[in-house]
């Protein structure tokens, strides 16, 4: 489904009862066997009871850690907005992250027991924080070198005059 599309059905229907892919995630996963409907005998809400999560740790703001047991291959929505700054983490190794129901990120998961890791840490902030311990240092080595300067033109110390 395309965005608008989401977005219509997210106004109408229960979102506790389906996820929605967009066209590139969908492309991405459509080889795995994902079947849920209504009708079936195995829906989604029941594959929802009998998947077990447990041992959920969010006490940090940018980081989710916990661990399921999935019964039948299937999509972990976690209710965080999507950001290309959450990096997953499935059994220690990266996964990725899908844009589920418009808004909501997702991880695909084969059977199993698994930990979960998500971490949040966008790369602008990374470069943000090294410009600024450049410019830092750079203030730093300016006003020593300013001072070894004046020092050296003078001849002398440098005093504070009162």
């Amino acid at each position: 489904a395309d965005d608008q599309d989401q977005l219509n059905k997210l106004q109408f229907e229960d979102i506790r009862e389906s996820v929605y892919l967009n066209k590139e995630n969908f492309d991405k996963i459509r080889v795995e066997k994902l079947s849920f409907s209504k009708n079936s005998p195995e829906d989604f809400l029941n594959l929802q009871k009998k998947n077990k999560i447990s041992n959920v740790n969010n006490k940090f703001a940018n980081k989710i850690e916990l661990n399921i047991n999935i019964e039948k291959t299937s999509v972990l929505v976690i209710n965080e907005v999507y950001n290309p700054g959450w990096k997953a983490y499935i059994d220690g190794n990266k996964a990725e992250l899908l844009r589920v129901n418009y808004f909501q990120q997702g991880l695909f998961l084969k059977e199993g027991a698994h930990k979960i890791v998500l971490r949040f840490f966008p790369e602008k902030l990374f470069f943000a924080l090294l410009i600024s311990l450049f410019t830092l240092i750079f203030l730093i080595l300016s006003v020593l070198t300013w001072k070894i300067f004046l020092e050296g033109f003078y001849g002398r110390k440098i005093k504070n005059k009162k």
